[in-house]
């Protein structure tokens, strides 16, 4: 006997699902998000949300900047690998461009807004801001864009969740913060939004990713409904870019997809790391083959001079 919602079908479900997730509140809501949609398809299934401490969160409170952006998932993939999960939620911005065997993406919901957002005291916007004005961020995609825009302001690291940033701002640390949208909406903090800011956002933001085992077909069903399709290629476009420039977290690069009517538009810029060396392209394509057409767009870019500005950070571009 199988079940059978939005034409997926699954055998009777037998077994309840354990879904991973980092602890932080943020990601907390987002395991939450994921299990109440899974019960609003399957009202039989029982959901486990099981928090999982990772070597990234660990290192939020070093002065050292985390290395790399599997610091924020390998312990949970190696949860899922261990059977003691089957299902990871991450955020999509935090996966490398590659998974280790056997694991897979099974589903992206739909995305939340993608940008970069300026909070700041007395709601002064971005332009407004006194000279030398300390902005908190870790990001160096963010930075080396903020500084082309705005050279005289200082760029600094701040590390920690989204209410201990904010809190360090209200206590005078900082002037301003540079944070996700997505995620203040998530937390229910857009009011505390000052404007958006007219950069590029990382690649994957807003989006999250359902990871599970590429052999586990019953969790791939049971996930199925929640994959929004149009989400996932405008996501799935943006990793390509990334995987076929060889970028990672310490390289200051993105790119952007969005889908307006039948077209995909792209932006994409690759940076070093002051933001004086730049290549930034911005293009339209019809609705087939994106992957290809981006991944053309990221060859191009690497040919003219992306690809020197990454072999001076020490990345071999796979293009």
């Amino acid at each position: 006997m199988s079940v059978r919602r939005r034409g997926v079908a699954i055998k009777k479900l037998p077994r309840n699902i354990r879904i991973g997730s980092r602890g932080s509140v943020l990601a907390l809501w987002q395991a939450h998000w994921t299990a109440n949609e899974l019960e609003k398809q399957w009202p039989e299934l029982k959901v486990q949300i099981i928090p999982i401490k990772t070597s990234g969160d660990l290192s939020q409170n070093k002065s050292t900047q985390v290395g790399n952006k599997s610091q924020f998932i390998k312990e949970i993939e190696e949860a899922l690998l261990d059977k003691k999960i089957d299902l990871a939620v991450h955020s999509m911005k935090d996966m490398p461009a590659d998974l280790p065997l056997p694991l897979v993406i099974v589903a992206i919901p739909r995305r939340e807004e993608p940008f970069d957002v300026l909070i700041s005291k007395n709601k002064l916007k971005f332009d407004f801001l006194p000279p030398d004005s300390t902005i908190g961020t870790s990001s160096i995609r963010r930075k080396c864009q903020l500084k082309r825009l705005r050279a005289d302001l200082v760029y600094q690291d701040i590390r920690g969740n989204i209410e201990t940033r904010i809190k360090k701002m209200e206590q005078g640390d900082f002037s301003a913060l540079v944070l996700a949208e997505a995620g203040l909406k998530r937390l229910g903090l857009e009011t505390c939004i000052t404007q958006r800011l007219p950069i590029i956002p990382a690649v994957g933001q807003g989006a999250l990713a359902l990871e599970a085992r590429a052999d586990d077909d019953w969790v791939t069903d049971l996930v199925k409904p929640l994959n929004h399709p149009e989400s996932a290629l405008c996501v799935t476009a943006e990793r390509i870019f990334m995987k076929t420039v060889g970028g990672n977290c310490q390289v200051p690069l993105s790119c952007y997809v969005w889908k307006e009517g039948g077209q995909f538009s792209v932006q994409a810029f690759i940076s070093d790391l002051k933001g004086e060396r730049i290549v930034q392209r911005e293009a339209i394509f019809p609705e087939k083959e994106i992957d290809k057409k981006v991944a053309q767009l990221a060859l191009e870019m690497l040919e003219e001079g992306g690809g020197a500005i990454l072999r001076a950070l020490g990345v071999c571009p796979l293009g």
